[in-house]
């Protein structure tokens, strides 16, 4: 053994045999410098990151290995740079805590995500002092301070990151990323810190990012900004600033009673654009004052040329300082033909507030509204996750509309589970589930891709018998997957929350609502909870043919199984972004033409598309851009979509289309050459990307599969998600 380890040279080429040496000098405890020096430039990551742990292990007996860990932040392996994370926890000085911040020029994960947050915890005491005299600026790069303010999430630290705002003594580039932070952590001082400077910001997108924190920070945290009212009505008087909705909406959560005369002149300026309106409704409400309710009575009672969105807002403004007038004047609102969507707004004015179901329920004992409304009503009102057995039958009255039992017999079950088998039809049934007015694909993802609200349903045909399946959609509350019961919150201020459960701490809790919105909630201003039932909403398929839901069922009952719809082993784009064709996207057009659209910089408005389960993207489901050629009097039609994708180093990735007719494309704003196989060949550097693709009109869709290039990996992922 001793002639093995000490005198008998190690092939340079066996690294692990090299690991196994170092090993037997780190249990001797006798530094070794050479052998550390190889662990730590093996081309395998897991050699490299066992010699990270003994470097640390030598730390106080070998000078330098500081650098040789720090060295590792940025590996081309997660593991290693994780390994490294953790090994600056253990040197007690403000430059270990800078090391270890430059992992976040690699991609992250949530183990690294909790290895640097520990990490800077363990440093607090090292690297706070020397922020709070000035001295550690963490080299200009905003995200890194951001990142290790919220680590240490002291009230100290956001007093002395607000006063070094304020003597301007932070990098240019350092801060926006201060205030986001201040916004989120901040008190009265700091927050009206943040607004003051954020509506000064000559970058008035980048201002309305940062009020737009204000919001949620307030919403959250119950805490108001210390601020001049005049700073912030000064906003109303803008005609085009983006900052504008923002700013109001702060005037009513701040309470800034000095603002209600001009937020009601708003709300009543038919010559403001709707948005504007809308947030002046939302702010007067939030004020509170009985002196809006006459005036948002009136608006609601107005002439029938009033919007309907106008009447709509008023309405549920003031659902929120008079429920009983509220209720008396929705009906006149409830019987008007409206979207799903807008109808739902108008209920949940109501089924949002603690007192707000007795004043709803007797206004509809005599009234009537729209068979439409009466549908969407009961539908929100059984999600709503309370005692809702009355309301649903005055709704059911009110709109004519008959009562819908749950409730399936063990022979009609039978009979429907043989039907699905029989006549069902898996293609047909995937074409339902897409339907926009169903959701599905806003609360659940397919192999990742898709809403977040209710189960994955990649395997749930491999899991789920038909007969559970069948159940589960004609009632949703038969049989709740598990952690996915809904929990309803009441506040203190006698608001109803209703989501499945995300996350908690000791100072909030995360609800995930039926809409796939994350709602916060103080744990401060919580007086009750309880267990509800399940968002999916009770008559979702009501609106189905037998057939269809035939269908339906039967493409569930395939998911996850052998075929067509079981999970593939291609790495396919599952989700990605369209572009909708609105007015500025036509303008884009004509002044900067097609490359523009690829630039992350033009204001475009994106919404999510999913591919179908074998990964097509069909062109059916897309929004088409028209383009007239006025020499060739020929109107084209196309598409353009984009997609994510991560590479962990430097490396070739191959992008395959299987079509190159009828498409074009562009990564990271540039052109790039597609094969005549649909091939592209990129060689890319560490990173998130973003792909866009031109669709002609003429194309049936696009499948897209990544993968590495085997002779030079990037070590590729695709951004999925919702």
């Amino acid at each position: 053994m001793a002639k093995w380890i000490f005198a008998t040279p190690i092939p340079a080429d066996d690294e692990v045999l090299n690991l196994e040496a170092l090993w037997t000098w780190q249990a001797l405890d006798l530094p070794n410098e050479k052998l550390l020096g190889m662990a730590l430039a093996a081309k395998n990551p897991n050699v490299r990151a066992a010699g990270i742990r003994v470097a640390e292990m030598w730390r106080n007996k070998m000078p330098g290995t500081f650098d040789l860990v720090k060295a590792k932040v940025n590996d081309s392996h997660p593991q290693v740079r994780l390994e490294a994370v953790r090994a600056l926890g253990l040197y007690p000085k403000a430059e270990a805590a800078e090391a270890s911040l430059a992992v976040l020029d690699s991609p992250m994960d949530k183990f690294l995500e909790y290895s640097l947050w520990l990490t800077l915890q363990e440093l607090q005491e090292s690297w706070l002092p020397a922020f709070s005299k000035g001295e550690l600026t963490f080299g200009g790069k905003s995200d890194r301070m951001v990142y290790a303010l919220k680590a240490a999430g002291t009230a100290d630290v956001a007093k002395k990151l607000g006063e070094l705002v304020v003597e301007g003594k932070l990098p240019p580039s350092a801060m926006e990323g201060a205030y986001l932070h201040l916004a989120s952590v901040g008190g009265p001082v700091e927050l009206g810190i943040v607004a003051t400077k954020a509506l000064g910001m000559p970058d008035a997108q980048a201002g309305n990012s940062i009020l737009s924190a204000l919001i949620e920070s307030t919403k959250t945290r119950a805490i108001k900004a210390q601020i001049d009212p005049k700073v912030l009505m000064a906003s109303l008087e803008s005609k085009n600033d983006p900052r504008q909705a923002s700013a109001i909406r702060l005037l009513g959560l701040w309470k800034i009673i000095a603002a209600q005369s001009a937020l009601e002149g708003i709300a009543k300026d038919d010559a403001r654009d709707l948005s504007i309106r809308k947030a002046a409704f939302e702010s007067i409400a939030d004020l509170g004052s009985k002196s809006s309710i006459d005036l948002l009575k009136g608006m609601i009672a107005s002439p029938s040329e009033k919007p309907l969105p106008i009447k709509r807002w008023a309405l549920v403004s003031l659902a929120s300082l008079d429920l009983n007038s509220a209720a008396e004047l929705s009906v006149k609102i409830l019987e008007l033909p409206q979207s799903s969507t807008e109808l739902a707004e108008v209920f949940d004015a109501f089924f949002g507030k603690k007192e707000g179901l007795a004043p709803l329920l007797r206004v509809l004992a005599n009234s009537t509204i729209s068979s439409d409304a009466a549908k969407v009503g009961i539908r929100q009102a059984k999600g709503s996750g309370r005692d809702v057995t009355e309301l649903v039958k005055s709704l059911e009255k009110a709109g004519k509309v008959g009562a819908v039992s749950r409730e399936i017999s063990k022979e009609k079950l039978a009979e429907m589970t043989k039907a699905v088998i029989a006549q069902g039809d898996p293609a047909r049934g995937e074409i339902v589930f897409r339907r926009k007015e169903l959701s599905c694909m806003k609360c659940h993802a397919i192999s990742g891709s898709g809403g977040l609200v209710g189960p994955d349903m990649t395997s749930i045909g491999a899991s789920a018998q038909i007969d559970y399946l069948i159940e589960s959609m004609i009632n949703p509350n038969k049989a709740i997957k598990e952690n996915y019961h809904s929990i309803v919150v009441t506040t203190d201020d006698g608001k109803v929350f209703n989501g499945i459960k995300v996350r908690q701490d000791n100072n909030e809790l995360v609800l995930r609502d039926a809409e796939d919105r994350l709602i916060n909630i103080s744990l401060k201003k919580i007086e009750e909870q309880k267990n509800g039932k399940s968002l999916m909403p009770e008559g979702l398929v009501d609106s189905l043919t037998q057939g269809e839901l035939l269908d339906l069922v039967r493409f569930l009952s395939e998911l996850g199984k052998v075929g067509p719809y079981g999970p593939g082993k291609a790495s396919v784009v599952r989700r990605f972004e369209t572009m909708e064709p609105d007015a500025n996207a036509y303008t884009v057009l004509a002044r900067k033409g097609q490359d523009a659209f690829a630039n992350p910089a033009e204001n475009l408005k994106w919404s999510s598309a999913y591919a179908m389960v074998d990964g097509t993207l069909p062109l059916r489901d897309l929004p088409l851009l028209q383009q007239k050629r006025s020499l060739e009097n020929i109107t084209h039609s196309m598409a353009f979509v984009r997609f994510g994708f991560e590479t962990s180093s430097m490396g070739g990735v191959k992008i395959m289309l299987g079509n190159a007719t009828g498409i074009s494309a562009w990564v990271d704003g540039k052109p790039v050459a597609i094969g005549p196989t649909g091939l592209i060949n990129l060689k890319v550097i560490p990173g998130v990307h973003t792909m866009v693709l031109k669709l002609d009109g003429k194309v049936a869709g696009a499948k897209v599969e990544v993968e590495d290039d085997k002779e030079n990996p990037a070590k590729v992922k695709i951004v999925q998600g919702k």
